[in-house]
């Protein structure tokens, strides 16, 4: 953040303070959420499907480094594909479209959800643990860098045109990202991969640009452009407008 206030690959021209503390009071709210909720939906799948019983790895089948390899890869696809059910299903899109209504993308937006986007998420990916049954350093390691992932794809900085090029087959940068937030729907549903790049090319959902349309475009909603979504009961009831 205190890059993207010194150097942003796009200009503002508002104070971004009050956007900042609604979209972080968000995120503590679902983090506080999610520590509740988690363990009760761990233990539904766990009495209900007995996936603890499938378990095709164990930890102790694999590296710690090939763990960690696995792990994000698996998560990125199944993510992936939770990411366009959220956008082609009426009723998710309607949840996920809090994320999208930020009209100033930088790094706050990264974990700006509401409650109920992370509480579904959780569904699709305590299986893959149960199956898989990781070792937790594998796990730590994962979740940090998949937090920042987030964060970067998300920053409102420019990494240079010749690093983007060379990162931009390999993982998700922020010009790559920020197409996947462009108001124009032609933009935003595309370019899905929270991290590894590749489910898009393979299910053919990437969308490349020009330096015109990352300097210029609207980000956001199209429908919600005049409208101020960065308060915090306006995120928590949008979904329901």
């Amino acid at each position: 953040m205190l890059l993207e206030s010194i150097a942003p690959r796009r200009a503002s021209n508002s104070i971004p303070f009050f956007r900042w503390l609604n979209n972080f009071v968000l995120t503590a709210l679902n983090q506080a959420i999610l520590f509740v909720w988690q363990p009760f939906a761990s233990l539904y799948l766990v009495e209900f499907t007995g996936l603890n019983t499938l378990t095709l790895v164990g930890e102790e089948r694999m590296s710690l480094p090939l763990w960690v390899l696995t792990l994000v890869i698996t998560i990125e696809f199944f993510t992936y594909w939770q990411h366009r059910m959220f956008h082609q299903i009426p009723i998710l899109w309607r949840i996920h479209s809090v994320h999208h209504s930020d009209t100033q993308v930088d790094a706050s937006t990264a974990h700006r959800h509401h409650p109920l986007e992370p509480m579904l998420g959780v569904f699709f990916l305590i299986p893959v643990f149960l199956v898989f049954e990781p070792p937790t350093e594998a796990l730590v390691l994962v979740a940090v860098f998949h937090s920042l992932m987030a964060a970067i794809t998300h920053a409102n900085l420019s990494l240079g045109k010749a690093f983007t090029s060379l990162l931009r087959p390999i993982i998700v940068t922020p010009d790559y990202h920020r197409v996947h937030h462009m108001a124009d729907v032609t933009h935003t549903n595309s370019n899905y991969a929270n991290c590894l790049p590749v489910f898009d090319l393979i299910f053919s959902t990437r969308k490349d640009w020009t330096e015109d349309e990352q300097r210029t475009h609207a980000l956001g909603l199209e429908y919600l452009q005049p409208k101020n979504c960065s308060g915090l009961s306006t995120m928590l009831t949008l979904p329901f407008d």
